[in-house]
């Protein structure tokens, strides 16, 4: 799977699992979108903030072929959550889209026998 790296400033100590519980529910999706590159070359980075009343979330994926990176602010951890994996998925298609043009690229980093069968 791919590796993650969770922070989190200024939340509370006891909402921690809740939210890493919640973002492990999103792994498959992008564990599917990601199929075409190793596994061990993918390492998300996810900030959650909670800054006076507001949650701030950012994430920065980096695959072989690209750094993404995608950002959600909500009244509640869950709202902001699912707007940046939505946002964050959507970088990661239009980038594959641009890459499946660039057959140069689209080759490197990945498993040759898999990336006809991607998503």
């Amino acid at each position: 799977t791919m590796l993650d790296h969770l922070v989190f400033l200024e939340c509370p100590a006891w909402i921690k699992d809740d939210i890493r519980a919640y973002w492990a529910e999103k792994q498959p999706r992008f564990e599917r979108l990601l199929s075409t590159f190793q596994p061990e070359l993918c390492h998300l980075r996810l900030v959650v903030q909670h800054i006076k009343g507001r949650w701030g979330t950012r994430a920065v994926l980096s695959i072989p072929t690209a750094t993404l990176a995608a950002r959600r602010e909500a009244e509640h951890w869950s709202e902001a959550l699912d707007g940046l994996a939505d946002r964050l998925a959507s970088e990661v298609r239009r980038h594959k889209a641009r890459l499946r043009h660039d057959d140069t690229h689209f080759h490197q980093g990945l498993h040759s026998a898999n990336w006809q069968t991607a998503s």
